[in-house]
């Protein structure tokens, strides 16, 4: 009997055009990345690229809130499929991701496309629309992946200019970390990953400072919930890699005052201790130098690898990779470049960690 009243109230619901709107709050939603939840616990904030928000629900369409105009942007899939980019432009608003969807359990999936220089996204949970009433907000399980792994790095990692055609300047729409090599890495190994990078910053020289080292270089943010705000501290327990994926350098000896080869290579090792005091001296290192620079940094890069002597901490050369059809904006490697980044990363690790 009770199933037949269930059926018969879902009928009345599609023919009588009948909707219930149904909030999943942020506390019921599944995250990919460093997140913090606002004192009211009504927004998740977030700036590092490639967070990943992940809910599931029973219904025909579906919205994500926002209330920031930050110009942060985010891939949307349903069901694993792409379906729309959302831009937050204007604060305190509802974007409609998809709508016409079958009633039925879908997973809705959102990427954050752009990189902290943007600023903290306040993000508000999700609204869709059901033919039936649920009694509560489908609880979504965070499914782990059964590999974790970590990329550090600069507007490289970032995707930074990925979608653009050369030649052509930054803009937040030809930016997308999902296209880069950290996400076809992660998920040629199936791992979760973690995200931290910023455009313009080096290991200890930021691009274009007047000074041989900077005041504010990549190190300075990384142990930071929210990149922007210095009173942010990430609880480091909350995700430990299996491996860890550095690419910095490119800054420090793109433009001069290059620094000196004892101070880079000083600030690499400072690096590792730090991120080794968090995740264990057992974590292997991956430190990667190239495609948009060449020699002293990949030298340097190289000496510090060497330096521990095959002991968890391995060289990733990416060196001389590009062709002119590789460039998508201010000289940054395009999907196809980062494809080959891709191709020459992989089997490194998969050697070192015993991945297939």
């Amino acid at each position: 009997m009770r199933s037949a009243t269930i059926i018969v109230l879902c009928l009345v619901a599609i023919v009588c055009g009948v909707t219930f709107a149904v909030d999943i709050p942020v506390t019921s939603i599944s995250y990919t990345g460093r997140v913090q939840l606002t004192n009211d616990g009504r927004y998740a904030m977030f700036d590092w690229s490639g967070i990943q928000i992940t809910a599931a629900f029973v219904g025909t369409s579906i919205s994500a809130i926002f209330n920031d105009s930050t110009g942060n942007q985010y891939n949307a899939l349903i069901d694993g499929k792409f379906v729309t980019i959302i831009n937050t432009t204007i604060a305190n608003k509802e974007y409609l991701i998809a709508s016409g969807l079958s009633h039925t359990h879908h997973t809705v999936v959102l990427q954050k496309r752009t990189e902290a220089l943007f600023g903290v996204a306040h993000f508000g949970g999700f609204n869709y629309q059901s033919l039936t009433k649920p009694k509560s907000s489908i609880q979504n399980s965070n499914q782990l992946k059964p590999r974790t792994i970590e990329f550090i790095g600069d507007s490289i990692t970032c995707g930074f200019g990925i979608l653009g055609h050369y030649p052509c300047g930054f803009s937040a729409s030809t930016e997308d970390v999902a296209l880069s090599y950290s996400y076809l890495v992660s998920q040629h190994f199936s791992a979760s990953l973690h995200v931290e990078s910023w455009s313009g910053k080096g290991l200890v020289r930021n691009y274009g400072d007047h000074h041989t080292t900077s005041l504010d270089p990549f190190p300075v943010y990384y142990p930071r919930t929210l990149a922007n705000d210095p009173h942010s501290s990430w609880n480091f327990t909350q995700f430990t890699p299996d491996a860890v994926v550095i690419n910095l350098g490119t800054n420090d000896y793109s433009t001069q005052p290059a620094p000196p080869q004892t101070v880079y290579e000083k600030g690499y090792h400072t690096f590792l201790d730090f991120i080794w005091g968090k995740y264990g001296r057992q974590t292997p290192m991956f430190l990667v130098c190239g495609p948009m620079i060449g020699n002293p940094c990949c030298q340097y890069v190289q000496n510090v690898v060497a330096s521990y002597n095959g002991k968890g901490v391995y060289y990733v050369n990416l060196q001389g990779i590009m062709t002119p059809a590789d460039y998508g904006c201010d000289g940054h490697p395009n999907t196809l470049g980062h494809s080959k980044m891709a191709a020459l990363t992989i089997p490194v690790i998969g050697k070192h960690m015993n991945w297939s």
